[in-house]
């Protein structure tokens, strides 16, 4: 699983690359647990496991914090 986190502006975009699959969530920065939650809803609507959607979300609020 790839993840990255980028600012540009007041925005924030979450991008995800599981297997050959692509996700992106964009937002608000102010709204930042909202756009990881647009993310999950993306990852369990196209039947990802559990521990793939855990994982993404972690490795999100760890990006999160760098920035």
């Amino acid at each position: 699983m790839e993840l990255a986190l980028e600012r540009s502006g007041g925005f924030v975009r979450i991008r995800a690359r599981i297997g050959d699959r692509e996700y992106e969530a964009v937002g608000l920065r102010s709204d930042l647990p909202n756009v990881l939650g647009l993310l999950v809803s993306q990852l369990l609507r196209d039947g990802q496991p559990s521990d793939v959607v855990c994982e993404a979300v972690k490795r999100g609020l760890e990006a999160a914090q760098r920035l």
